[in-house]
């Protein structure tokens, strides 16, 4: 009775492991139809791919991404036909596609009870995924600008991500992207602006050898460490950073101030010491030791270095301030000190050497005036001091009338900036879709291009009236047909970069062939 039993359930387990089997067979089937069923298919195989007999089988994920990419194909055929499609869906489909081929591939990867690995899924698989892999790009760029940050991580993390999948090694995709470094700066920035630090330190490495975006992937990394309160990994990126982007301040200065904040001022003081052994004549640096001393008081050393610094760069507006700044603290430190008393034979030198002081603070402020006129946070409050004190009249009551007009135009200031921010935006925008419209040429479509110029002579017009509410709007609806440029221009230069990588595989194979080395024969699905 008991073998009865254990017979049937047996039979049983068997049956539901066949029905399962059946189940995925069936949902490949529907996709492939001429008229194909997707949304029963997604749910057969969505069974099938928790289902614990069919789970772990690279067959189940091999018809899962199969599924998806028919979803695409149809996708772009209703595009191709000028037919009603669902952009999202076509990239999302990518984006799954991707999951299901790489989890099929890890599993057709495992050695079988004989210990052979008989991968018959890879190369078509492979071949999909890179004739896909720019849409990668496209899909992250459409979320990035509906500002749908998460989801635009997903796309540029994977078009990452895939450049070291083993099933795509032969492309070694990672030295041959020209791409890659643009798209996991991306990765970076949508990952910052969901406030992910673990993805920002896992993708900003990627994105260093971006030209334009390099240095501002290591400051978010860098701020990234920071945030998670490694100090370590913190102190160690900023070092990066400097030696990797000398020419950015952020690095070498949040070092210094590091250093300073935390009571290390000596260890500030021997790193700026050894980056100027490295580079003497670093203004950057010589105005880092200047202020390290201007915070230890030792006004001297710290205008001997600010004056070094203003000869490394004669028009370093900062430097020039920093030295009146000082001689003022010079100036406050000694009438502190000084008698007050007017009747003390004493008192008329020591108001002769704090005027000293004022005098010598004078030429400095001007200059930072002269240099950055509109900057007035550099020399305002300053040259105010210096002429009060120097009884300058009518040099005074200009500084006057500007500090009183600086606090009652306060709001007009912010208006003006915006609308300078706006118009700077907008002519930013002009240029780069009017560089795009230029650079795909005949590759844009008409109706594209007739809408983009359209747009752009709305924006224009838009500017000249000073309008900073329309120009925002105006900017907006531009930005909405850039995005399509944008996109093409991806796709032209992915399918180049794809042209090239294909040449290299093609290259290595002739080269293979050339030495006689058989390649191992996979079955084809």
């Amino acid at each position: 009775m008991k073998r009865v039993l254990f017979s049937m359930v047996l039979l049983m387990a068997v049956s539901f492991s066949f029905a399962q089997m059946k189940n995925v067979k069936e949902a490949k089937s529907m996709a492939n139809d001429v008229k194909p069923n997707f949304k029963q298919a997604e749910q057969l195989i969505k069974e099938a791919m928790k289902n614990p007999e069919t789970k772990d089988l690279a067959d189940t994920w091999d018809v899962a991404g199969f599924i998806q990419r028919r979803i695409n194909e149809e996708q772009m055929k209703n595009a191709f036909l000028k037919k009603p499609y669902d952009t999202l869906k076509v990239y999302n489909s990518i984006l799954k596609m991707y999951e299901y081929y790489n989890k099929c591939d890890e599993l057709a990867e495992i050695p079988n009870e004989k210990g052979k690995v008989k991968n018959k899924y890879r190369k078509a698989n492979a071949s999909s995924m890179l004739a896909e892999r720019p849409n990668l790009i496209n899909g992250g760029i459409q979320y990035f600008n509906l500002d749908k940050n998460k989801e635009a991580l997903k796309f540029f993390a994977t078009y990452v991500e895939s450049a070291s999948y083993p099933m795509l090694a032969d492309k070694e995709l990672a030295k041959n992207d020209t791409l890659l470094p643009q798209i996991a700066y991306y990765a970076t920035l949508a990952a910052d602006r969901v406030g992910d630090k673990d993805a920002i330190i896992k993708y900003a490495p990627a994105a260093l050898e971006d030209k334009d975006g390099g240095k501002f992937a290591m400051q978010l990394m860098a701020d990234a460490y920071k945030a998670k309160g490694d100090t370590a990994a913190w102190i160690k990126s900023l070092e990066e950073g400097i030696l990797k982007f000398p020419g950015n301040d952020y690095f070498f200065a949040n070092l210094v101030d590091y250093y300073n904040s935390s009571n290390q001022a000596s260890k500030a003081m021997e790193f700026a010491d050894r980056m100027l052994a490295n580079d003497p004549n670093n203004k950057l640096y010589l105005y880092v030791k200047a202020y390290l001393y201007h915070n230890m008081k030792e006004y001297d050393n710290a205008i001997e270095y600010y004056k070094k610094a203003i000869a490394a760069d004669p028009e370093y507006a900062e430097a020039y301030s920093n030295v009146g700044l000082v001689y003022l603290m010079k100036a406050q430190d000694y009438a502190d000190k000084a008698t007050t008393d007017i009747n003390d034979p004493k008192y008329a030198e020591a108001q002769a050497v704090v005027k000293k002081f004022y005098e010598e603070a004078k030429p400095f402020y001007e200059k930072a005036r002269a240099l950055k006129p509109d900057q007035q946070d550099l020399w305002l409050q300053g040259l105010y001091r210096v002429y009060y004190n120097l009884n300058m009249g009518p040099e005074f009551e200009e500084i006057d009338k500007m500090m009183k007009d600086a606090e009652a135009n306060k709001e007009a200031d912010e208006k003006r900036k915006q609308e300078v921010d706006a118009k700077n935006d907008a002519d930013a925008l002009i240029f780069q879709t009017e560089k795009a419209i230029k650079d795909l040429g005949d590759k844009v479509d008409s109706k594209d291009k007739e809408e983009a110029e359209g747009k752009i002579k709305e924006l224009k017009e838009a500017i000249e009236k000073n309008d900073v509410e329309d120009i925002k709007k105006k900017t907006e609806s531009l930005n909405e047909v850039a995005m399509k440029l944008a996109t093409k221009a991806y796709e032209e230069a992915a399918k180049n970069n794809q042209t090239a990588q294909t040449e290299t595989s093609n290259n290595t194979e002739n080269k293979k062939a050339d030495d006689g080395v058989e390649e191992a024969s996979y079955e084809e699905k």
